[in-house]
């Protein structure tokens, strides 16, 4: 599926669907969040979520602007239907090239950021 590029970086992980700001309390480490508009109310996604997707937004939303100084991969796509995707499903999302790929989970193979040209996954440690 394809989106608009809002945070650039790599990262895959189970998706957990939040549909209202409470829902935040449910997300662990390393999912993948999505969530309905990519607002400054959603901020919280930030402190757990290994990458953010958006059903509606803009790259340049407070999200946005948060989330690539947190250096969290993020993409507004439209495509995704939250009442049909499954919760737990494995995706794999690309915020430079605003892409979200679900996985297969029995062939799965988490994407290494040196064979993708891009920067290992992950913050970056602070200072």
């Amino acid at each position: 599926m394809r989106g608009i590029a809002v945070s650039r970086g790599v990262s895959a992980g189970p998706i957990k669907i939040l549909r209202e700001i409470s829902d935040q309390s449910r997300l662990e480490p390393g999912d993948l969040a999505v969530i309905p508009t990519a607002s400054a109310d959603w901020v919280g996604v930030l402190r757990n979520a290994t990458g953010v997707i958006a059903i509606r937004g803009a790259a340049l939303s407070a999200l946005g602007s948060i989330s690539r100084e947190f250096e969290i991969p993020m993409v507004v796509c439209g495509d995704i239907d939250p009442e049909r995707i499954q919760e737990g499903i494995l995706a794999t999302i690309d915020g430079m090239k605003g892409e979200v790929e679900i996985i297969d989970p029995i062939n799965y193979v988490p994407p290494s950021g040196h064979e993708l040209g891009v920067e290992p996954l992950g913050r970056r440690a602070r200072s």
